[in-house]
């Protein structure tokens, strides 16, 4: 068994026990949330060791993965917004009843609870490219004696 699946399975062990303990039981469920914390953040080295390792290529297409799926919840935030004012499809009425309006709601908090994990993945990967000398906008490497928009750089997404 590797370290990863001893983590993985250890996990699975707490959050069972998390379940089945008492409502009352504080002292029993703060002490596994802390080694569920201890455990989340030593898988946390893992995947960025994983992460490092990687192709610019491939960290490029997750990055671009990333921002369409932001961008797609950011969207529907977007098309629900719309709907709730006046102007919107919803019409004034459903604005009016409030019954919209905790659709919106609902909306962004799930895209918010969507979109935390995302910005933290993509800010991982940027950091790493920026670490290679890589523009995450552009995928283009970066010189360190001239701005990179003035200098023409080779592509290294055909690695």
């Amino acid at each position: 068994m590797t370290d990863l699946e001893r983590i993985t399975a250890e996990l699975a062990e707490i959050q069972d026990a998390l379940l089945a303990l008492d409502d009352d039981a504080f002292a029993e469920r703060y002490e596994l949330q802390l080694r569920q914390d201890r455990l989340r953040r030593e898988a946390d080295r893992y995947r960025t060791d994983f992460d490092e390792q990687r192709p610019i290529p491939d960290l490029l297409a997750e990055l671009r993965s990333i921002d369409g799926r932001v961008a797609a919840a950011e969207r529907r935030v977007s098309g629900f917004t719309m709907m709730s004012g006046p102007g919107g499809t919803g019409g004034a009425s459903a604005a009016v009843s409030g019954e919209m309006t905790k659709a919106v709601i609902d909306a962004k908090a799930n895209a918010a609870r969507d979109l935390g994990p995302l910005l933290a993945r993509k800010a991982a990967i940027e950091r790493i490219l920026a670490e290679r000398g890589v523009d995450p906008a552009t995928g283009r490497a970066r010189t360190t004696t001239q701005p990179a928009d003035l200098v023409p750089q080779p592509d290294l997404t055909a690695e």
